[in-house]
C-alpha cells in the first residue's frame, strides 16, 4: 500500500478524480495548517492505527453529509482487505464506493500517476533492495526505474501495494498549495541485514503558494 495506498477521498461523485491516486501519506499538514481545504478537496485520513481506521472513517463520513457526499474513493489496487473494508462503511451509509484503481497494471499506474504531476515522497521502506540511506526523501519519478528493476529481480510490487513502502504527498494538481519539508530525521524500525525497515519523520513543515501558470 505505498503509491496509490489509502487515501480515502471523499467526494460528491461527478465522475473519476486525482482523489483516487493521492499516494497515501501521514496527514500532519492538515493539522499544521487547521484545515483540509489548504491542500486540497475532499476529506484525507491517515492508516497510523488499523483498529480506529474505520471509526475514524465512519465519522468523518457521517460528517460529512451536509457537503451532499454521494461515494468514497479508495487507492486500493489488490488489497481486498481494504476495499472490503471500505465498501463495509459504505454499505452502512449508502454510499457508493468508489475502487478507481482497481486491479489496474501497476507498472502502467506508477507511469500515470508520475505523468499525472504527482510529486510524492519514499517516507518509509520495508523490503529487499530498498535502502533507507539511499532512498528514503526519494520521489516516486526519481525511483520509477529502480522500482521496476526490483520488480523483475524480486517481484516487488512497483506501487508498494505488498507493503514494500510508503509515500507522503507532497504536491499535486488537487492541492491548492504545495508542502513543503523543512526538515526530517531517518527512524530504524528494523535494522535488518537484508531488508531493514525505516522510516521519515517529519519534524517540521509548511505551505507554499503554487507558481501560477498562463493558461
Amino acid at each position: 500500500m505505498g503509491a496509490a495506498g489509502l487515501a480515502l477521498g471523499v467526494e460528491a461523485a461527478h465522475g473519476a478524480s486525482l482523489a483516487a491516486y493521492v499516494p497515501r501519506g501521514c496527514r500532519e499538514l492538515a493539522a499544521a495548517s487547521g484545515s483540509h481545504t489548504a491542500l486540497g478537496q475532499g476529506v484525507c485520513l491517515s492508516p497510523s492505527s488499523c483498529c480506529a481506521a474505520d471509526h475514524t472513517f465512519y465519522g468523518l463520513v457521517s460528517s460529512a453529509d451536509k457537503e451532499g457526499v454521494e461515494g468514497v474513493s479508495v487507492g486500493a489496487i489488490l488489497s481486498d482487505y481494504q476495499r472490503v473494508r471500505v465498501e463495509d462503511v459504505c454499505k452502512r451509509l449508502n454510499l457508493q464506493p468508489l475502487a478507481y484503481l482497481w486491479r489496474r497494471n501497476q507498472e502502467a499506474l506508477l507511469k500515470e500517476m508520475i505523468s499525472s504531476n504527482i510529486q510524492a515522497i519514499i517516507i518509509k521502506v520495508a523490503a529487499f533492495g530498498l535502502d533507507p540511506d539511499k532512498h528514503l526523501g526519494k520521489t516516486l519519478d526519481q525511483m520509477e526505474p529502480y522500482l521496476l528493476e526490483l520488480c523483475k529481480k524480486y517481484e516487488v510490487h512497483v506501487c508498494g501495494e505488498g507493503g514494500e513502502y510508503e509515500t507522503f504527498t507532497l504536491d499535486c494538481p488537487l492541492f491548492k498549495k504545495k508542502i513543503i519539508v523543512d526538515s526530517s530525521q531517518v527512524v530504524v524500525h528494523s535494522a535488518d541485514a537484508f531488508a531493514p525497515v525505516a522510516y521519515l519523520r517529519f519534524l517540521k513543515l509548511h505551505l507554499e503558494d503554487k507558481a501560477s501558470t498562463a493558461l
